[in-house]
């Protein structure tokens, strides 16, 4: 057991830790990138009538690229949907075991996301090229496998005992979402770390 705990230690510290920091950090890059990608898009044909010919092409990548990171960081801090009408009448006990079970189906699709976007990329996507940059497809398909890398080792790690996100260990605890309390508390996602 004390091996476990070292183990998500270790990854938690020096793997998911980074990562997903970095991954905050592209996905504000993505966004700041489109946004002034489009907008010069838009603004050079209502202004010249031209247009940058690979704007639409890139935006795309980075639209695609944004939605998977986006992805994962709502793994990593359970943002996600979660309908618990019913969920709320079961004990503590039942809610942290149906909380394993949610981990191990999101650890199966997250696994079938590695296994499926990788064949995806290097089978088709090293074999055809977008048309106005010439990038192979695999450009647009990579994001998938990788995020889903990423999203399995989240996962294991909350599987072997690593932290949970606040919203989850309140909705464990059956204290409901308050809105105000949240911001009070700065605890709108926030993800706490051993």
């Amino acid at each position: 057991m004390a091996c476990m705990n070292i183990c998500v230690a270790f990854l938690n510290k020096w793997i998911l830790d980074p990562a997903f920091a970095a991954v905050s950090h592209s996905v504000k890059a993505l966004l700041l990138f489109m946004t002034v990608l489009v907008s010069g898009q838009v603004f050079l044909r209502a202004t010249t009538g031209r247009s940058i010919f690979w704007a639409e092409e890139v935006s795309l990548i980075a639209m695609v690229w944004l939605t998977f990171l986006a992805l994962a960081m709502g793994i990593r801090y359970d943002i996600h949907i979660r309908l618990d009408m019913f969920v709320n009448w079961l004990p503590k006990r039942g809610k942290i075991i149906l909380e394993y079970i949610l981990n191990l189906i999101l650890l199966f699709v997250t696994g079938m996301m590695v296994y499926y976007g990788g064949s995806l990329t290097f089978h088709i996507g090293m074999l055809s090229q977008l048309p106005a940059t010439r990038f192979p497809t695999a450009v647009i398909y990579g994001i998938a496998p990788a995020v889903g890398i990423l999203c399995c080792l989240q996962i294991l790690s909350r599987l072997m005992g690593g932290p949970r996100s606040q919203l989850t260990q309140n909705f464990i605890d059956g204290i409901e979402y308050q809105e105000d309390t949240a911001k009070e508390n700065n605890q709108d996602g926030e993800y706490k770390s051993p």
